[in-house]
């Protein structure tokens, strides 16, 4: 319990303490994401938005992006959604490009879309694009 801990040990990174929780696994990626896109948009830097955006291709949300840019693009077989981010630099982390190809990496080790579909649930996959529905969701709440 926690008047037993002190110093550090008194929280814990999972307040329902049962960190095998599916929804456990979302805190952190999502905490940054927040605090990135909340807070650091604040003092009209933009930068962490363009490193982190994460799009449906033909969605109104969707952007053009400039001529000479890498960039990830993800179909969901589940769902056809057609997922792309963009690699602004490579000096920098860019975190929504990433997100974009470890759901691709995830999708490519599933031999065929039955054995996607039965193993779903609670699976990397599903986290991955999961993750990347958060994090374009909260790319439209706090865009301009």
């Amino acid at each position: 319990s926690p008047e037993q801990k002190t110093g550090c040990l008194k929280y814990t990174i999972f307040p329902d303490e049962r960190p095998i929780f599916p929804s456990s696994r979302f805190r952190m990626p999502l905490f940054g994401a927040y605090f990135g896109m909340a807070l650091l948009t604040q003092g009209f830097d933009r930068t962490f938005m363009d490193l982190s955006r994460v799009f449906l291709k033909g969605n109104e949300a969707a952007i053009d992006l400039p001529e000479g840019l890498e960039v990830a693009q993800f179909t969901d077989p589940l769902s056809g959604k057609v997922y792309v981010a963009a690699k602004t630099s490579d000096d920098t982390l860019n975190p929504g490009y990433m997100a974009v190809k470890l759901a691709a990496a995830e999708l490519a080790k599933f031999p065929n879309i039955e054995t996607l579909q039965q193993s779903y649930l609670f699976s990397e996959y599903q986290f991955r694009v999961s993750l990347l529905d958060l994090i374009r969701s909260m790319h439209e709440t706090y865009e301009y």
